[in-house]
């Protein structure tokens, strides 16, 4: 068995969900549920009709535009991606950036198991982790006892991933 199944096997969500209070615990849970039941296999094909070929390249070059723009992030970059799902976007948008930033290194976060076995499945290119976005910090130490993951990261992005936030602060 891999590091990255044995670590997601093992998942605790209520110790990596601990510092929020249990009805959003609960609300995470319907999330992973309902994510897993019905969108993980099928999450591309849906993003791909949603939003169609033309707006996703879009979306991709806005984001390496930015990313690859002065100023320039070192060529080693450590760059995650919050909310990453099946890695639809991930995955292009690593292959984009790594023409600027050859070394760079790619990392994946969503709280769904099942989206990041599709992601895994599909790369060996970006290495995924669970965690939420309402806590980036957290499910980066989480992560790290299991894997060895970056305790601080030069860039993050995030597409799709705010209007699943139960909440959201500023």
């Amino acid at each position: 068995m891999s590091v990255f199944e044995d670590y997601i096997r093992n998942i605790d969500f209520r110790e990596l969900l601990s510092g929020f209070d249990a009805s959003y615990i609960e609300a995470i849970i319907e999330q992973i549920k309902y994510f897993t039941e019905r969108e993980a296999e099928r999450r591309d094909q849906i993003v791909l009709s949603y939003f169609g070929e033309r707006s996703i390249e879009r979306i991709v070059e806005s984001v390496v535009r930015y990313l690859s723009s002065p100023p320039k992030l070192r060529s080693e970059a450590r760059i995650l991606d919050v909310g990453a799902g099946s890695e639809f976007f991930t995955v292009k948008i690593a292959d984009k950036l790594r023409r600027y930033m050859p070394n760079a290194s790619f990392y994946a976060m969503d709280i769904t198991p099942s989206m990041l076995r599709v992601l895994k499945r599909k790369t060996g290119k970006v290495i995924p982790f669970l965690g939420v976005a309402e806590d980036i910090a957290g499910g980066i130490k989480y992560a790290r006892r299991y894997m060895e993951i970056p305790e601080k990261f030069d860039a993050l992005f995030s597409i799709l991933t705010l209007h699943h936030c139960i909440d959201v602060e500023f």
